[in-house]
């Protein structure tokens, strides 16, 4: 029963993805079943999610695979550090030195 709940899960990525205005859906997908199960167990989920998307890229859209990519990357990272602060990449630092920049371009 374990095994058809699996697979479900990856059609569901799948086809999530291969619909053009429901790709983060396959990403959700993919990174919820990374959070709950680790990165090992949901691969094949985030490969067949990432099936659908790397044909997106292929079309020219890079949105969906890059998505799936960086929200699969964040619940990694906050599933094996259990802080918010580290999956979303230092937020604060990172939104200081782009003010930083812009201040810099406009000056």
């Amino acid at each position: 029963m374990a095994n058809a709940g699996h697979a479900l899960r990856c059609w569901r990525a799948a086809l999530a993805t291969l619909v053009p205005w429901l790709f983060w859906l396959g990403a959700a997908i993919a990174a919820l079943m990374t959070l709950r199960k680790g990165f090992a167990p949901a691969l094949p989920v985030i490969i067949a999610a990432a099936l659908p998307a790397g044909w997106w890229w292929a079309q020219g859209d890079v949105i969906p695979l890059a998505s799936l990519l960086l929200v699969t990357l964040m619940a990694v990272i906050l599933r094996e550090r259990m802080r918010w602060g580290d999956s979303d990449c230092g937020g604060r630092r990172c939104h200081g030195s782009t003010r930083h920049l812009q201040s810099a371009r406009w000056h």
